[in-house]
């Protein structure tokens, strides 16, 4: 996997990230090959403590759209993605890191997602309705299909 940055912001005396912009991502898996990825993506950082997060991420490739988000601290972080396309789905991850166990509720709804992204499909998953909650060692998964 190679990345280029086009924008980093440091502040060396008090070594914090500021914001980072993500503006070329190549990767090495053939599946991820054939189709080019466009993709950007920021994450501003503070260094107040518990340390907020910020950012997104867009990417397109192979008629494919993907829109991601993350919000929150170090205790407690919200993600949620959207991919619509020739394939759909949305998910929302909501994980306290610094809590012992490190609980997580997850989300997912697909109502069409395949594998390999093009050509012949290896795997193919239709009305997915996915729920995790609890810690990680112990979580509890409902799923529709």
């Amino acid at each position: 996997m190679f990345f280029s940055s086009r924008s980093l912001e440091t502040n060396p005396n008090q070594l914090k990230l500021n914001r980072l912009t993500l503006t070329q991502l190549q990767f090495a898996q053939p599946d991820l090959q054939t189709a080019p990825l466009d993709l950007e993506a920021q994450l501003s950082v503070s260094n107040a403590a518990p340390f907020a997060l910020q950012g997104e991420l867009q990417a397109s490739s192979a008629g494919l759209e993907l829109n991601s988000r993350i919000t929150g601290s170090a205790e407690r972080m919200q993600l949620t993605a959207e991919l619509s396309g020739n394939q759909q789905a949305t998910a929302s991850l909501d994980i306290a890191p610094l809590t012992a166990g490190l609980p997580i509720q997850l989300q997912l709804n697909a109502s069409s997602l395949r594998w390999p992204l093009s050509g012949e499909s290896l795997y193919h998953i239709q009305q997915l309705q996915l729920e995790a909650e609890g810690a990680l060692a112990d979580l509890r998964f409902q799923a529709q299909s």
